[in-house]
């Protein structure tokens, strides 16, 4: 099966993309494909509101999300990480969320039966409005969440350490996390 992950970071070695590559360590144990986009080096426009998306399923700005969104409608799963900056989702990623979202009234049944987890990282403010507007965007679909065993929030210490040498059960809640989508994308 096919695994996209919608990363807030930039490059690599940024805290959600390693929070994305801890999920997909565990998703390639079972074979799955996966595949990482880095949202941060294309930032997405936020929505106009033009609503010349609502009968055609594109958006009528030309920058990636459009490529993006069919990768999504192919995968058989996504992930979606994202940094906390000063109180929530990073902007970036509240872009793509709601550009996803507004696309997909053209074509509402666009994530049925998709298996969807997320993570968020960052300081410990924000962390909860993080996780909620991931989650928002979940109920605006007709995706799959699969949780973890615990909140899918890690923090950081803001002193260059990444999250897996200072947060060990945000290192394990992204392994689980895979766990558990490998075990939904077998039922």
């Amino acid at each position: 099966m096919n695994i996209i992950a919608f990363v807030g970071a930039a490059s690599p070695e940024e805290d959600s993309a390693r929070f994305a590559q801890l999920v997909f360590d565990e998703l390639q144990k079972e074979q799955h494909n996966t595949e990482m986009i880095f949202v941060g080096k294309q930032p997405p426009l936020h929505c106009t509101g033009c609503r010349g998306c609502t009968e055609s399923g594109k958006c009528v700005q030309q920058d990636a999300v459009n490529e993006w969104k069919e990768k999504l409608e192919q995968a058989d799963g996504f992930i979606i990480t994202g940094d906390i900056r000063n109180s929530g989702l990073s902007s970036i990623m509240v872009a793509l969320l709601e550009r996803f979202t507004q696309m997909g009234k053209a074509t509402p049944k666009f994530l049925d039966g998709k298996i969807g987890g997320f993570g968020v990282v960052g300081g410990r403010a924000g962390g909860m409005k993080a996780i909620f507007d991931v989650v928002s965007f979940f109920q605006h679909t007709n995706a799959i969440l699969i949780w973890p065993s615990y909140w899918p929030f890690t923090w950081n210490d803001d002193t260059g350490v990444h999250f897996e040498e200072c947060d060990t059960e945000g290192r394990y809640l992204a392994g689980d996390l895979g766990k558990q989508m490998n075990w939904a994308l077998g039922h």
